[in-house]
């Protein structure tokens, strides 16, 4: 949803780079894909969706491009006065959108969430508690996945969604969740 960063377009296939420019520039010319306000690389709706429908990318290109996604959420691990924070900061802000499609992408799918997703939720959602406070990722992880996750993991995860919904003044919510989280 927030496009792709033009320097950070390669890492996410394994196409070589000048085949990505050369479509990149195509699509440039017959003006399905330009440049946002961020420098990101984004095409319009309609043909990001036209395409993914009819030319789906291909399993090892989402291996990768979930793989980036997962690395960059896994920055979001820090607060603020830690030097790592200014880091999460940068790279985070312009791929937040990105990142949060890719995890709930992960989420929803019917297979078991693996450990890697799980720690890289609480990650990001350690970062949103002091940027946007929103708990709808880790309250999905947790109500699609509870059955299958690890019980400390659970308990950490249900702590977050409790701290996000106390940021977001939801006290009595807050308050349910964090009492779950200790037993």
């Amino acid at each position: 949803p927030d496009g792709i960063l033009k320097g950070k377009i390669c890492l996410l296939t394994k196409m070589a780079e000048g085949d990505v420019l050369s479509a990149l520039r195509i699509l440039q010319k017959l003006a399905l894909a330009d440049y946002n306000s961020l420098g990101n690389i984004k095409s319009l709706s309609p043909v990001a969706l036209y395409i993914q429908h009819h030319y789906p990318p291909e399993i090892q290109d989402m291996q990768h491009m979930a793989d980036h996604y997962l690395k960059l959420g896994c920055l979001g691990n820090c607060a603020p006065g830690q030097p790592e924070f200014l880091v999460a900061l940068k790279e985070l802000q312009p791929e937040m959108g990105n990142v949060l499609c890719i995890l709930n992408l992960l989420i929803s799918s019917k297979a078991v969430v693996s450990n890697r997703v799980i720690e890289c939720v609480l990650s990001l959602t350690k970062f949103q508690c002091f940027t946007i406070s929103d708990s709808t990722l880790v309250q999905n992880l947790v109500t699609k996945h509870k059955v299958n996750m690890d019980k400390e993991l659970l308990a950490r995860c249900t702590k977050q969604w409790g701290e996000l919904l106390r940021l977001q003044h939801k006290f009595v919510e807050a308050a349910e969740k964090l009492r779950e989280a200790k037993m």
